[in-house]
């Protein structure tokens, strides 16, 4: 019975010795790419896996005692080996419109600033997803197809007075028009969140490359509440699957909306 004591405590010693030196880890291996083309390969650290990215900390070796702070426009990318993510510094048209129901504008058309962020890879292909979150928590989309121009897709969220407000999804007939090479996919019921999105990008590729290509794969978990204000979408008579979730898509599709404000809570993992 001794034995087995010393045996337990021993290992719950060895184990909390894991956990702190995981805590303590900050760096993980993997590579940034500066403008001239130099490909630097060191650790990076572990921060960039927030959300929302805006400095790259990296060390040549994990014996460094400071690190280099490098901005979005020191680096034109950033590949993490460990959960093989790319992230990209670029400089692309942000709208700056809010989505905040209580602060909204009253014009229907994005207000686009140029700034120059780390987007995140979602789906990398002959069509290529990036995410971005900004400063204000509003969360950015953007596609590019075939190495083009890479431009925001848009939700717009605006106020007609001081209790109504619309929801203008550009985004549905930006897809449309740059896929039309695969006209089978129909964007109609496509749901403007990040699981639908990549969803259809994959759909699209494999379409026109018979290859998905790469998906970023989640690499951690969180559950956030908090309370939901937006649109209710009423479908009726909806014949096949819509393309937009953990779906097919098809080629027609049957079916009336009507659209009226909702709220909820949310649990977002």
């Amino acid at each position: 019975m001794k034995k087995k004591s010393i045996s337990c405590v021993t290992l719950l010693f060895v184990w909390l010795g894991v956990i702190q030196c995981h805590a303590q880890n900050e760096f993980v291996s993997g590579y940034v790419v500066t403008p001239k083309g130099d490909t630097l390969s060191g650790f990076i650290s572990d921060k960039i896996f927030k959300k929302r990215v805006e400095t790259v900390l990296f060390k040549k070796h994990t014996t460094d005692r400071t690190p280099v702070a490098y901005q979005a426009t020191d680096l034109t990318s950033v590949y993490v080996a460990v959960t093989k993510e790319y992230f990209y510094g670029t400089r692309v048209d942000v709208d700056k419109k809010t989505d905040d129901v209580t602060k909204l504008e009253t014009t229907p058309q994005p207000r686009y600033m140029k700034e120059t962020v780390f987007l995140k890879a979602l789906v990398r292909g002959r069509a290529n997803l990036y995410y971005y979150l900004d400063e204000n928590g509003k969360n950015h989309y953007f596609f590019q197809k075939e190495g083009g121009e890479i431009a925001e897709l848009e939700l717009v969220t605006y106020a007609i007075n001081s209790v109504d407000f619309r929801v203008q999804e550009i985004y549905k007939q930006q897809l449309t028009d740059a896929f039309a090479d695969c006209p089978k996919l129909n964007f109609r019921n496509l749901r403007f969140v990040e699981v639908a999105l990549k969803d259809a990008v994959q759909q699209y590729n494999f379409c026109t490359t018979q290859q998905t290509g790469y998906v970023q794969k989640d690499t951690e978990l969180k559950v956030v509440f908090g309370l939901n204000v937006g649109v209710a979408s009423m479908m009726g008579q909806l014949s096949g699957v819509e393309i937009g979730g953990l779906s097919n898509p098809v080629e027609s599709l049957d079916f009336t909306t009507s659209t009226n404000p909702s709220f909820g809570v949310s649990a977002q993992l």
